[in-house]
């Protein structure tokens, strides 16, 4: 971890300090899908389970295939790390089988704008390619992501139900989940969580939190994750676990960053 890194994450903190007096954190592995339920296994084939290294540690992420060379994934999965192990058609974490694919890779590109503008966080995206291209198999599928008329239509997403899935952490004192898990959740407008000042709107989709204790919640070890709506029986994936308040998550806007996931993969235009 280098000085720009560990600066970054002082300034996310000193932040958090002076704007909510509890949690407001990058998702990063360091709730699986709290008060989720253990998925059908390979039931969401694009789903990537990612550990990223560097001279000081690892961190686990979530992850899509969207082609059969790139992962995307959230910024600060893949910022300032050396290189990743990227891991496909993975339902327990402790007990692969032969549908898992495993990669290891050094080519790990964040958004180059990735920090802050201002107070706001920004451009939290990012991609990883992997050094040969995945096999598809009927555990391994590429993710379709939103496409751009979709996007136009309702930029902030606001108003459809999605599905977030990881292996991130199933509660504030427990480890990381060891399989798949999944849950609803309901994305607002993108004004519902502007009084935050510290995410850039339309960059975002907000869901709001009502911390009844009952509600599906992404969180640590989730994060870069899909999250997807279900159109026509087929799963399109509208943004990525990235960050979270004490009453709201504010994920990354998929479809803001098209022009981005083109010019930095070999994904055709949607």
């Amino acid at each position: 971890m280098t000085a720009i890194n560990i600066i970054l994450t002082v300034l996310v903190i000193v932040q958090v300090i002076h704007a909510f007096p509890k949690r407001y954190v990058f998702r990063r592995g360091s709730v699986g899908v709290y008060r989720g339920y253990e998925v059908e296994p390979h039931s969401i084939p694009f789903q990537a389970l990612i550990i990223s290294k560097d001279a000081y540690g690892t961190g686990l992420c979530g992850g899509s295939l969207i082609s059969p060379n790139y992962i995307m994934t959230a910024a600060h999965c893949v910022y300032d790390y050396e290189n990743a192990t990227v891991y496909l058609g993975v339902h327990n974490r402790s007990a692969f089988d032969d549908n898992v694919q495993i990669f290891e890779s050094t080519q790990l590109i964040p958004h180059e704008n990735f920090g802050f503008e201002g107070s706001k966080i920004v451009n939290d995206i990012g991609l990883i390619r992997l050094p040969q291209p995945a096999v598809l198999t009927p555990a391994v599928q590429l993710g379709s992501i939103i496409p751009r008329a979709d996007y136009q239509a309702n930029p902030d997403q606001a108003g459809i139900n999605v599905t977030v899935s990881g292996w991130g952490k199933n509660g504030y004192a427990k480890g990381y989940s060891e399989v798949l898990l999944a849950g609803e959740m309901f994305i607002s407008t993108s004004e519902w969580c502007e009084y935050s000042n510290l995410f850039k709107i339309g960059q975002f989709v907000c869901i709001p939190l009502k911390n009844d204790g009952k509600e599906i919640e992404s969180g640590s070890g989730d994060s870069g994750g899909p999250v997807f709506k279900s159109v026509d029986g087929n799963s399109v994936i509208v943004a990525l676990v990235s960050m979270g308040g004490e009453d709201f998550e504010a994920d990354t806007n998929v479809g803001y960053f098209l022009d981005w996931i083109e010019r930095n993969s070999d994904l055709q235009r949607v």
